[in-house]
């Protein structure tokens, strides 16, 4: 190829598609709905830390942060809804 336009829209044509949709999702995430508070203070603050995170997120290492965060969400409402008398 001549000219670097004929380059670039080789290029293009490759990763049109499939793959300009996968990322333009990853750089514009789905919009998360707000939800009403719990009640349970550390679900409540797991929550609001992992959707402050996952609106900020951009590179792979935020986003295994979201993944953890959500973890913590799900281990916090665990322990609020545990009943160690088993009733």
């Amino acid at each position: 190829m001549a000219q670097w336009a004929d380059r670039r829209t080789y290029v293009s044509r490759l990763f049109a598609g499939p793959v300009s949709a996968a990322v333009g999702r990853v750089h514009r995430p789905t919009p998360v709905e707000e939800r009403e508070v719990t009640g349970w203070e550390r679900v409540d603050g797991a929550l609001k830390t992992a959707r402050a995170r996952y609106d900020g997120a951009a590179v792979e290492e935020e986003w295994q942060e979201v993944g953890l965060l959500c973890r913590k969400v799900l281990i916090s409402l665990g322990l609020a809804v545990y009943d160690p008398a088993g009733g």
